[in-house]
């Protein structure tokens, strides 16, 4: 073949491949862009071929879609499923509130001696204090005074440190500075008890669930014949703010301390895990 004819041969190859990247469809011209590229960078074009192919593979997504709208696409259903399943949280919460409203209303307007005023949790400590205390939007305008009980549908979760205006300060079972006066159901045993020790040196344990109470006696002959399982109620002795037979917990196990005296823990009734809502109970 002469010189002027290999010439004109390449011309006209060079012209048919214009032609084909011209006229060829979107997605054949994408191809074609990613052969010619693999020829100068294959590792790289390789790559993102690998990567596209596999997110067609995953999504099904249209053939004729570029790169870029493909990954908008990719992050827009991202982002949908992050607002579905936080719409699926909130969904369940609020059904779960419902529930526990449901039950505090008909525990409010059962026959009873005294009053319940249902509250609204406000604040909760994230860290060092979650089991300590909360913050309630009822208070002293509301007949809310320090020494009230504080309960949920399971039991008590702590009683009134300091009632403000509109809002109160509840000290919950699982505070080291709680203490109060309780009774044995069926047993003529009155004690006091305490939340659970902290130990100082031990700053990890803030952040977990608190452990067991304790429950001392106030004549230790009266209790040898305390038995696990036994339940723990509140008792108004020496205070005129507490109602009575209120659901602590259970007894759950004994030692004897270094005073040599038999004391007792006392697994709370109630959960402390998602307060949202809680009845103050005013004798």
């Amino acid at each position: 073949m002469s010189k002027i004819s290999s010439k004109f041969f390449y011309f006209l190859a060079f012209l048919l491949l214009l032609a084909l990247f011209l006229f060829i469809p979107e997605g054949r011209q994408q191809r074609l862009r990613e052969l010619l590229a693999l020829g100068s960078a294959p590792a790289k074009t390789l790559a993102e071929i690998t990567a596209r192919v596999s997110r067609e593979a995953l999504g099904g997504l249209p053939e004729n879609m570029s790169l870029q709208e493909r990954d908008e696409l990719l992050q827009e259903l991202a982002q949908a499923r992050i607002e579905l399943h936080a719409a699926h949280n909130d969904s369940e919460r609020l059904r779960q509130d419902n529930i526990t409203l449901q039950t505090l209303l008909r525990m409010q307007r059962s026959p009873k001696s005294h009053t319940l005023v249902i509250c609204r949790v406000l604040r909760r400590l994230p860290l060092s204090d979650y089991y300590g205390s909360i913050l309630i939007d009822r208070g002293h305008s509301d007949g809310l005074k320090p020494g009230h009980a504080v309960i949920s549908t399971e039991g008590l979760v702590g009683i009134v440190s300091h009632a403000a205006a509109k809002e109160s300060q509840v000290m919950l079972l699982g505070s080291p500075r709680l203490s109060l006066s309780c009774k044995l159901a069926r047993k003529n045993m009155v004690g006091l008890i305490h939340g659970p020790a902290r130990k100082t040196d031990k700053g990890a344990d803030l952040f977990f669930p608190p452990p067991k109470m304790q429950l001392d006696s106030i004549s230790g002959a009266d209790f040898e014949d305390v038995e696990e399982g036994d339940e723990v109620l509140t008792c108004s002795l020496g205070d005129e703010n507490l109602l009575d037979d209120i659901p602590i917990g259970r007894i759950s196990g004994s030692e004897i301390d270094s005073a040599g005296s038999r004391r007792y823990q006392v697994h709370p009734i109630a959960s402390f895990e998602n307060l949202r809502y809680v009845l103050v109970a005013i004798p």
